[in-house]
């Protein structure tokens, strides 16, 4: 239960100090001392129902089978977290003891022998129902803070792009809305409004800077891997669809450099880590970032 409910806990703690998103996060001592409290309320109150129904009544448990459950479940959760499979600690104790327990089956005659599972019918329905469960809880505590408090959050740009762009060398100075828009049809060979990335690969534009295919980065449409880009996400792709980036959903794009060069990075537009003024009140800043220089392809 530890990393379910006070990882978050902390990663929540370190947004509100910093006013950022990290990877990763240093736990407070008291958000520690919080879950070891936590943990032992829950084990002296009704953590020995828990502890009944899993270690007694759902398969007998000997020491030699406890080491087997705790060394499964382990390996299990070891290689799902070094494939980055979200796991749940839990599930795969409850698994492994079903999976020691069914050793005692010897045929369709002793299937029943070994598991409970009237328990494990149980067990797998309220696995179930407590997503449901909790998707209830926190929709309902979500609308009560938004009835008490509705913040709005409005896109913070980091200013023109053309100001932070026009002092770099080799940067095309003729790349318009318009003009991206006759390139666009001139890279769309059969006319059907769209580019995917055999006609990209013509113009040796398939690959953004970091060697992803650009139809599936900047394809805005609501799937997981487009297959082609508008004349919307090229504008977008171009920095030319808005004269400023921001900071929630046109975040970033590639400035256009003259025949022969390439930007060196993405155009990148990010929220500065809160500072706190004299008065003690936070201020949020914008501002540019990764692009800096033209060059040669």
């Amino acid at each position: 239960m530890w990393p379910t409910l006070w990882d978050p806990c902390a990663a929540i703690v370190g947004i509100h100090q910093t006013a950022k998103v990290d990877s990763k996060v240093e736990v407070p001592i008291w958000i520690l001392v919080m879950g070891g409290a936590g943990i032992s309320i829950g084990l002296l109150t009704y953590g020995y129902n828990v502890i009944k129904a899993i270690g007694i009544k759902l398969a007998k448990i000997t020491p030699s089978r406890g080491f087997s459950i705790e060394m499964g479940s382990s390996i299990v959760v070891i290689i799902g977290s070094n494939l980055g499979i979200p796991l749940s600690t839990t599930h795969c104790q409850v698994g492994a003891t079903v999976g020691v327990g069914m050793c005692e089956i010897r045929g369709a005659s002793t299937a029943w022998k070994g598991v409970n599972w009237r328990i494990m019918a149980k067990v797998a329905v309220m696995w179930v129902m407590t997503l449901v469960f909790a998707a209830i809880c926190a929709s309902s505590v979500f609308g009560i803070l938004v009835a008490i408090y509705q913040p709005q959050i409005e896109p913070m740009n980091c200013g023109p792009i053309a100001r932070k762009i026009g002092k770099v060398g080799n940067i095309s100075t003729v790349a318009t809305k318009d003009s991206q828009k006759v390139r666009f049809k001139s890279y769309d060979s059969n006319g059907d409004g769209e580019l995917d990335n055999g006609e990209l690969k013509k113009v040796g534009w398939n690959e953004n800077l970091k060697g992803d295919k650009l139809v599936e980065k900047f394809g805005r449409r609501r799937r997981r891997t487009p297959k082609t880009m508008t004349e919307k996400d090229f504008l977008h792709f171009t920095c030319t669809s808005n004269d400023n980036l921001e900071h929630l959903l046109y975040t970033k794009c590639e400035p256009v450099c003259l025949d022969g060069f390439r930007a060196n990075k993405e155009l990148s537009c990010k929220i500065n880590p809160a500072k706190q003024d004299a008065d003690g009140n936070f201020q949020l800043t914008t501002s540019y970032s990764g692009f800096s220089a033209c060059r040669i392809k």
